[in-house]
């Protein structure tokens, strides 16, 4: 299933499924190339919900090599946290998945969020759901 992400606010400019995967890989060549763990820490942190909607499992395992950087040489940390997340990446995203990750980000902020607020996101996630709408529109909808 390819799932379309809107780059900019800019209803012409589609970035795929498959952009964003590349992208998230060459941001993690970044970290590579700087060998710091803080820059591993920041990337899991920004890629969490990506990684998330791709495959929950190896999320799971690349939270556990970035936790182990005080027990193993951050050389060996980066490549094993490359390997899964290579694995991770392989998987597609779906319209499930993308819904968890919406659901689990919503839950951080529903104290914040008026009853109104809640129900245009549950309405936006149907829409999403039936395929009528792209997880990119929803995105903007929901930041914007």
């Amino acid at each position: 299933m390819e799932l379309n992400y809107i780059r900019n606010n800019n209803q012409n400019e589609i970035i795929s499924e498959k952009d964003a995967k590349e992208y998230v890989l060459q941001q993690f060549k970044n970290v590579k190339k700087s060998n710091r763990i803080n820059n591993l820490v920041k990337f899991q942190a920004n890629n969490k919900y990506m990684i998330m909607a791709h495959n929950q499992t190896e999320l799971k395992k690349l939270g556990n090599i970035v936790a182990s950087y005080k027990k193993i040489q951050i050389s060996s940390i980066l490549k094993e946290y490359e390997e899964h997340l290579k694995i991770a990446m392989l998987k597609d995203a779906t319209t499930k998945t993308h819904t968890n990750v919406i659901m689990h980000i919503i839950g951080f902020f529903s104290k914040q969020l008026n009853q109104d607020e809640k129900q245009r996101i549950f309405s936006l996630l149907e829409q999403f759901r039936a395929k009528n709408r792209t997880i990119g529109n929803m995105l903007l909808e929901i930041c914007y």
